[in-house]
């Protein structure tokens, strides 16, 4: 029988301003389902009557917290906020909520060098913002997969299922002991850039983190822990939280080589490649239609969308994917007319919108 139970996540940074300069908390959630159909179509629900009820307009069924911000009134946005992920985490398919936060003090911590035979020291508060920010949304799930040999024994775990397929957005930084832990323990690794807009799963996770930003008055994890565990129902998910800030635990987060992850092993096919060209810039083409019908095609398709980046994509190409050519096709129509095992296929904008009327039934009058 196949596991049709996943684990996904998402983090943030908290800056503390003035008070004191450059430093900065980082947060992760990762939500568990046991099942990832039941949740998609009980999440495309709730969606629909709330994006009603609040007069949001989508494109695509995935809700972000900048489309709350976009359409509710000033005065109901942060009831709104609240009701729309309250909703939302009440799904019964849930079973799980990982919480996980770091927040460091002034100390030394020992990192890899260019020559990795030796070690440098840099500031705390430096370790987060250059290293440890790039890559916080693997640390709920590495806590979430290791959970039965590090819960404490007053908690339960025997009922609570360990789901090994892992999904979060796309992420970089160097390799640590965490990294290698999560993929040790994981069934599959499912890591889609533009997540967020494209899979519901991952949607409620970045919700969840916006909406503790913006909600959550006095910063720390027993403050998070206890705002989430208000907002989700008792016969529903469990909450559990943990402060990752000292110890072996922390040893593990610190990469150890200066090799650099490669999540791009992990997108999933079929990769909608968008080419922007020099007539607009991303995010100019995440304001358009056609972002969001790729997003569409992606999620009923699961494969994911990524900004072409023609030096870093190339060799990963495969016949599912697709390169939308939003400016001149130009010399890009050679990755179809000279490719063989990596022939993708190559649409202009028109060619795109095409296709996806034909596929989603998009771009309809």
């Amino acid at each position: 029988m196949t596991d049709n139970g996943w684990v996904a996540s998402d983090a943030t940074k908290y800056k503390f301003h003035d008070q004191r300069p450059n430093w900065i908390s980082l947060a992760a959630v990762a939500v568990a389902v046991d099942d990832l159909d039941d949740f998609n179509e009980a999440y495309f629900d709730v969606v629909k009557q709330k994006s009603k009820q609040y007069n949001i307009e989508t494109q695509h069924p995935i809700i972000k917290d900048s489309d709350i911000t976009r359409w509710v009134t000033d005065w109901d946005r942060a009831e709104a906020r609240r009701d729309i992920v309250t909703e939302l985490l009440s799904i019964d398919t849930i079973r799980e909520v990982q919480f996980v936060e770091t927040s460091l003090s002034p100390m030394w911590i020992d990192i890899f060098d260019e020559n990795e035979d030796d070690k440098k020291r840099i500031e705390s508060q430096k370790f987060m913002n250059n290293f440890l920010e790039k890559y916080y949304n693997i640390i709920a799930i590495w806590e979430y997969l290791r959970k039965k040999e590090t819960r404490p024994h007053h908690l339960p775990h025997d009922d609570w299922p360990i789901h090994k397929n892992v999904m979060t957005d796309d992420f970089g930084g160097h390799i640590s002991e965490a990294w290698l832990g999560v993929g040790g323990l994981a069934d599959q690794i499912q890591v889609v850039p533009q997540g967020d807009k494209t899979y519901p799963l991952l949607s409620l996770a970045d919700l969840t983190m916006d909406m503790v930003k913006q909600q959550v008055d006095e910063w720390g994890e027993k403050e998070i822990y206890e705002f989430l565990k208000n907002i989700t129902p008792d016969e529903s998910a469990y909450v559990d939280s943990k402060a990752i800030d000292h110890g072996d635990d922390l040893e593990k987060m610190i990469p150890h080589t200066a090799e650099s992850i490669r999540s791009i092993l992990h997108y999933p096919s079929p990769k909608i490649y968008l080419e922007t060209g020099r007539s607009m810039d991303s995010a100019k083409a995440k304001s358009l239609d056609i972002f969001d019908h790729a997003c569409k095609f992606a999620q009923e398709n699961n494969g994911c969308v990524k900004f072409f980046n023609e030096s870093r994509d190339r060799d990963y190409m495969c016949k599912e994917d697709y390169l939308i050519v939003l400016d001149n096709p130009g010399s890009l129509s050679c990755y179809q007319e000279l490719n063989d095992r990596k022939a993708i296929t190559v649409m202009d904008r028109k060619e795109a919108k095409n296709f996806f009327r034909d596929e989603i039934s998009a771009y309809i009058d």
